[in-house]
């Protein structure tokens, strides 16, 4: 009964370290495609923005968002951070990545955020790369928390679509449309990557 304890016991701590290894494995090619795709997308999205005359405030915000992302990206694509990264930094730059994901969301219209689809990506990747429930939970109330806050803040400055994303006579902007239609395809490609990664 003790070496089938034992056995088991060796058995799940193998299966546990391979999980690991595959997940690590994922989670870098992840962080590549994220630097190859997303940081060129969310930097074609500014130039948009900036070229088509979004408030300066707003620009300012949006670029600082993309400049602290460029680092978040590149510090997870090093070699010692695949090496090192302890959960706790992962779950951290985790947790940075989703706030940069609600400021630039809040910065470009709330709910109604042309960028908002690209939070599902990150989602989908949570649900089945952090290793415990109890980190899933807390990475998933966090997402709550931050949906609640953008629903409250609906109608506020927070929860408006600034020119050149707001509607013209009651029809989505070209602008809006590109920067969704963007966010979806981009969204959709790296969830299809993820999945064949």
């Amino acid at each position: 009964m003790a070496e089938e304890n034992q056995l088991d016991a060796r058995g799940r701590a193998r299966f546990e370290a391979l999980r690991q290894r595959v997940f690590g494995e994922m989670s870098q090619a992840h962080v590549r495609m994220k630097l190859a795709l997303v940081a060129p997308f969310h930097a074609l999205v500014l130039a948009v923005l900036a070229l088509r005359g979004f408030p300066a405030v707003r620009l300012g915000i949006q670029t600082a968002v993309f400049l602290l992302w460029s680092a978040l990206f590149a510090v997870q694509a090093s070699p010692t951070y695949g090496k090192y990264g302890q959960s706790r930094v992962r779950l951290l730059v985790l947790h940075l990545n989703l706030l940069l994901f609600a400021i630039s969301i809040g910065n470009t219209g709330g709910l109604m955020s042309p960028l908002l689809p690209l939070v599902l990506t990150m989602a989908a990747g949570v649900s089945v790369g952090l290793p415990s429930r109890l980190e899933r939970l807390a990475f998933f109330g966090v997402m709550v928390g931050i949906f609640s806050g953008l629903a409250l803040a609906a109608n506020s400055a927070i929860g408006t679509l600034a020119v050149p994303l707001a509607p013209h006579n009651g029809l989505p902007s070209p602008e809006y449309v590109v920067v969704a239609f963007g966010s979806l395809a981009l969204s959709t490609s790296t969830s299809a990557s993820s999945v064949t990664s």
